[in-house]
């Protein structure tokens, strides 16, 4: 399960760890949400058209990638603790 963050700390976690997600054009009105990480690129299939599902869809994409980065940091530190 996730954990719950503010999306403010999310963006900002990820944001600083060279994850960045934004809408791109598809085809006439509708998006696509992109997430580049540190320069690798996924482009998520599903077409938006309203602001609000696009915010929406950004929102939760900017939290589970926050919660992917401190998964990392905790198993870094717990490979740490272990060493000493």
């Amino acid at each position: 399960m996730l954990k719950s963050i503010e999306i403010s700390k999310a963006m900002s976690l990820c944001i600083n760890n060279g994850v960045r997600i934004y809408p791109v054009t598809s085809m006439g009105k509708y998006v696509k949400i992109q997430v580049n990480n540190n320069g690798r690129k996924h482009t998520y299939p599903e077409e938006l058209h309203r602001t609000k599902d696009i915010n929406k869809s950004i929102i939760e994409k900017y939290k589970y990638y926050s919660n992917k980065i401190l998964k990392q940091f905790e198993f870094h530190e717990t490979i740490t603790n272990y060493k000493k």
